[in-house]
């Protein structure tokens, strides 16, 4: 794969296809002890155990294990020591909330003096949507048991490690600037066919879906935005490919997402939450719910006040991430949001408080010619005809472009259905315009974020303080899991 150094870089991009998929197995396998080693098959076992266990017993342990990992902060980290110089609380949450930018300005301060006690420690980068990316100490064993949780996840849906696996996430596989297909490998270690997320042009997408139709994945995996592509190209070419599931990570699973996934594959997707830091895991089980993995992290959901959210209100995910013990994030502010539910058990049987959504990140929302912070624009889209991809773009407050990469010519009705749900949802004087695109922009993680603000300072700290309220409309990204 195109990772390493600039030169095996180089040597990647003039090597032909076959010698990449050999890359791609080498990489593989090069790295499998880090993310299958011995750590893995224990968490699975202890996961597979733990999943029946009822869900206040759950939440029960999950809060006695943030409270032995604050006292280890206390102990092994500099920014805890100072903060409690008498000894950590009994009850976690009486520690403060740590923002990210916190986190940031100091980050050797909540590494773990004694990492290295626990075993091999790896640094791993956040993609950071801020374009500033957090560098973050972690366990070896942290990076299995978070394998584990993914693997698990995805057993419950019929694909336990080892099935024939479609990827479609940001991975490098092809150069930049390669024009021509394939746009994937196959990874033969993990019976894997990684595709790029980069060259999703919509004269690439037909090649695209020609080479998941020939693989014939049982999984099928990435971001929504990327795996929607494809299921639209197929649908277009009438391939059949019928997978046992679709597990999409990383942004939110919009809802003409979901419709044209499962009509293109038979299933409906399913959604996995998480993210880099390994600070909270909610996961969609098959009777369709969404599940906090409490086993995981401590997590709370906390409104505006910073009690405990009500059933059905947008609440922020703290999460005390007591997974690696490398590095301590005690009541960390993962700047998403979630609903939490007001159902108290799950048909499939299996425990975990249930939540209603995960609607996105407080990053994720516009500012309207009010000046109010608004999200979950999606429903500009959910009468428009004639749209394959859609993004919003916003440089100054009030005024949005709408970006659109068309299907064929755009005609005369595409932008009024748009404009009519806008002007339902923002104020008057907030001024719509569109630009017709080949593609939309990406971030460098390869995502594409369906909001792009250059504007987020104007909301100055209103950003946080907003972020329930604007997202009670929506946000937008569900973290991906640190695996392929």
């Amino acid at each position: 794969m195109a990772y390493g150094s600039p030169a095996s870089r180089a040597l990647y991009a003039r090597a032909p296809a076959w010698l990449r998929s050999l890359g791609a197995t080498w990489h593989s396998l090069r790295v499998e002890r880090q993310r299958f080693g011995p750590g893995y098959g224990d968490a699975l076992a202890r996961l597979d155990r733990s999943q029946w266990l009822p869900t206040a017993d759950l939440v029960e342990a999950s809060r006695r294990e943030a409270a032995a990992f604050l006292a280890d902060a206390v102990r092994q980290a500099d920014h805890f020591a100072a903060l409690f110089p008498a000894g950590a609380p009994a009850d976690p949450a009486a520690a403060p909330i740590l923002a990210k930018s916190d986190l940031r300005r100091n980050l050797p301060g909540f590494y773990a003096r004694d990492a290295a006690t626990h075993g091999a420690t790896t640094l791993r980068h956040t993609s950071g949507t801020t374009g500033t990316p957090l560098e973050l100490l972690t366990l070896v064993s942290a990076v299995e048991r978070e394998n584990a949780f993914a693997w698990q996840h995805r057993s419950w849906h019929g694909c336990p490690r080892g099935v024939r696996t479609a990827t479609l996430a940001g991975h490098p596989v092809a150069p930049a600037e390669q024009d021509r297909p394939p746009f994937w490998v196959r990874n033969y270690a993990e019976n894997q066919l990684i595709f790029s997320s980069y060259h999703m042009a919509p004269r690439h997408l037909p090649a695209y879906a020609k080479a998941l139709a020939r693989f014939d994945p049982e999984l099928i995996h990435g971001y929504p935005s990327s795996v929607a592509l494809v299921a639209s190209a197929a649908l277009e070419a009438g391939l059949r490919i019928r997978p046992r599931a679709v597990i999409t990570a990383s942004e939110t699973l919009l809802p003409h997402q979901r419709e044209v996934i499962a009509a293109a594959f038979g299933v409906p997707p399913r959604v996995w939450y998480g993210n880099t830091e390994l600070a909270g895991n909610i996961v969609e089980c098959p009777e369709g719910r969404l599940h906090v993995r409490e086993e995981h992290s401590w997590l709370e959901f906390l409104d505006d006040a910073g009690g405990a959210a009500a059933a059905g209100q947008p609440a922020r995910l703290i999460a005390t991430a007591f997974g690696n013990r490398a590095m301590f994030l005690v009541r960390y502010d993962t700047a998403d949001l979630a609903v939490p539910s007001a159902e108290a058990a799950c048909p499939c049987g299996r425990g975990g408080r249930l939540v209603e959504r995960v609607v996105g990140r407080v990053e994720d929302f516009v500012i309207d010619a009010a000046g109010r912070l608004v999200g979950r624009l999606d429903h500009l889209f959910k009468d428009a005809t004639g749209i394959r991809e859609a993004q919003l773009v916003q440089t100054e407050p009030g005024a949005i472009v709408v970006r659109v990469v068309p299907e064929g010519e755009p005609g005369p009705d595409l932008e009024a259905p748009v404009r009519a749900e806008a002007a339902l949802r923002l104020a008057p004087g907030t001024r719509i315009a569109f630009e017709y695109v080949a593609a939309l922009e990406k971030l460098p993680s390869g995502k594409t974020p369906f909001i792009v603000s250059r504007c987020r300072e104007a909301a100055g700290d209103r950003a946080r303080l907003a972020g329930p309220a604007a997202a009670a409309d929506g946000g937008a990204a569900d973290g991906a899991p640190p695996v392929r």
